[in-house]
């Protein structure tokens, strides 16, 4: 997007921005999405990279959100304030959450009256003196730090900006105060936000369907919930509510806590109890973790049904089942000095330990896939080549994580790299303390 067929590539962001609403992934596209449009300096890109936004909760309003509609001429808009009001002070989000329909009314109302426009202009805004900030705009940890992460001034936390952007958000939600209180003195309703269809957003996963390995899991269970949010519905007692909630509320009757949130199977709004929540949450964990085991057997050339019957034949957990299996995977690339798949192995073998709890036994395989990086191991052959030596980013950060929860200094950590890499190989101690030199200048000598 940056150095090839750029063009094409916004498109297909643009694209899977329609079908994938995982909140991380749309955080990230929307970073490089507008980071593209100032390398480029393509207006035409970013007018359609906000035509493409249904909502502006689909848009980070960061720093690097913010200088693009500098730098493009642009202004921020009501809602977009509205967005980002805690980072300039604001603290009462009574209405914001709760009236957003009428707090953005008033709010474009006193953007008018002070700027002659719906928009905060921008161009009032010096950024020489606005602090620099690290701003991340690719999410693949495998490329280098300094590449996947700018500096960029951050007018949000510009000192004009912070104290204009609050007091136009505070003289609106006096306004908006005043206003609620003849709404409810007079009893004409509130206006609200226009109802859109609560239609799926999304395909069901294929981890909640019956497998080899997984039961099914029934995607329906929310279907009443749908019809709780689509028509205002409390979820416990199943009476009318004056309000529908946006993200929490009481029911005015029964006096209950309700849930506005997103099913975990179709990305249709539901109207839930803190039990069905709780419950949902559960299901949405169940899905990551298939996913997982999924990804692991694929990763491992693994047949799902056969790794199945042996789980299931012999009564073992499934991830006690994994460590046996990914083992034996191991022990096969040693034996056929694959080197290079042995080093994949190891790593998923301290994936899976990690996701078990046993720590030690993940920390001794990041550092021995460590080991190997640094060797510079290849398939075919034992015999390594140092042009190939190079650290993974993600590994160090896992050695790096783990170290601080089991508290290890780092001559602690060296003498564990020392005993596993002495327990894996007949290897001089020059070549142990040459990687780990090589190591420890990777894990705490980085900026």
């Amino acid at each position: 997007m940056f150095f090839g067929d750029a063009e094409s590539a916004f498109n297909m962001i643009l694209k899977l921005r329609q079908t994938h609403k995982n909140r991380s992934f749309m955080s990230y596209s929307s970073n490089a999405l507008v980071a593209a449009c100032m390398f480029h300096r393509r207006v035409d890109w970013f007018e359609r990279f906000m035509q493409s936004v249904a909502d502006v909760d689909e848009i980070t309003v960061d720093a690097i959100y913010v200088l693009a509609k500098h730098s493009l001429g642009m202004g921020l808009t009501a809602r977009e304030l509205m967005q980002i009001a805690g980072k300039v002070g604001f603290t009462n989000y009574r209405y914001i959450k709760g009236e957003s329909v009428v707090f953005e009314q008033e709010l474009r109302k006193v953007l008018l009256e002070r700027f002659s426009a719906e928009e905060m202009p921008l161009s009032n805004f010096v950024l020489r003196k606005s602090p620099v900030v690290q701003q991340v705009i690719l999410a693949n940890y495998s490329i280098d730090k300094q590449q996947r992460v700018v500096n960029v001034p951050s007018i949000i936390e510009n000192q004009l900006f912070s104290h204009t952007t609050l007091e136009l958000l505070e003289t609106a939600h006096e306004r908006v105060k005043v206003l609620v209180r003849e709404y409810r003195r007079s009893g004409r309703d509130i206006p609200e936000e226009q109802r859109t269809a609560n239609e799926p957003t999304k395909e069901i996963d294929d981890a909640f369907r019956e497998s080899p390995l997984f039961e099914a899991i029934d995607v329906h269970q929310f279907d009443k919930n749908v019809e709780y949010f689509n028509e205002g519905l409390c979820p416990y007692c199943g009476n009318q509510l004056k309000k529908r909630p946006v993200q929490r509320g009481k029911c005015d009757q029964c006096g209950h806590t309700i849930l506005v949130k997103n099913s975990v199977f179709t990305g249709q709004k539901l109207m839930l109890t803190e039990d069905e929540y709780n419950q949902m949450v559960d299901i949405r964990n169940e899905r990551v973790y298939r996913n997982w085991v999924t990804t692991v057997l694929s990763r491992e050339g693994i047949d799902v049904s056969e790794f199945a019957k042996i789980t299931n034949s012999r009564n073992l957990d499934i991830n006690e089942s994994l460590v046996e299996t990914v083992s034996k995977n191991a022990q096969k690339h040693y034996r056929d000095a694959n080197m290079g798949f042995y080093r994949s192995s190891l790593l998923t073998l301290g994936n899976i330990y990690e996701r078990m709890g046993q720590l030690e036994d993940a920390l001794d395989k990041y550092l021995l896939v460590c080991y190997y990086d640094l060797r510079g191991c290849t398939n075919g052959t034992r015999e390594y080549n140092k042009e190939l030596a190079l650290l993974a980013p993600a590994v160090l950060g896992w050695i790096d994580q783990l170290g601080e929860i089991l508290k290890l200094s780092s001559e602690q950590m060296k003498e564990k790299y020392q005993a596993v890499v002495k327990q894996e190989e007949v290897v001089n101690t020059f070549i142990i303390n040459d990687t780990w030199r090589e190591l420890e200048e990777a894990l705490y000598n980085h900026d």
